[in-house]
């Protein structure tokens, strides 16, 4: 089943790329945390741990932090991210992508309603929205994701 296509943002992660999701996604089969800007950073943590030990045993699969800053907050671009790459431990800096662009209408077509939660989306490389979750990491969202990746493997 597929909720709906992901829109296409662009950004830069913080290893300085630029890049276009979900144009540029490498694998088969993406997911996507994408904290909103009053998410604990240890909820981040936990999901982000997760994600590293699922990509390290499933090679189709790859996962991206997608930050998203009000357009307003441009200016200020150098500053955020060199604070970002200061606090980021053992990850890959290509994987945390920040966003500048208008939010409400990002939320608008996402469905994002929590502005202090964090959702997950496990997405294909055409864009599909397969499988979404919100919150705080617990073992049942983790095998619903799991159960979700094995339902897609098929089509690989």
């Amino acid at each position: 089943m597929v909720y709906a296509k992901f829109p296409e943002i662009s950004g830069k992660s913080l290893n300085k790329l630029p890049i276009t999701l979900p144009n540029d996604f490498k694998r088969k089969l993406n997911i996507l945390i994408l904290p909103c800007s009053k998410v604990n950073k240890l909820i981040l943590e936990r999901w982000a741990s997760f994600m590293d030990t699922l990509i390290s045993d499933i090679s189709f699969l790859d996962y991206y932090q997608i930050n998203i800053f009000n357009k307003k907050l441009k200016v200020l671009r150098r500053y955020i991210e060199a604070r970002a790459r200061r606090s980021i431990l053992n990850r890959n800096l290509e994987k945390v992508i920040h966003i500048y662009q208008e939010l409400t209408v990002l939320k608008k077509i996402l469905d994002l309603k929590d502005h202090k939660s964090i959702y997950i989306f496990l997405i294909n490389n055409k864009g599909d929205i397969l499988w979404r979750t919100e919150g705080r990491y617990d073992l049942e969202k983790a095998q619903l994701l799991k159960q979700k990746i094995i339902e897609h493997m098929s089509e690989f």
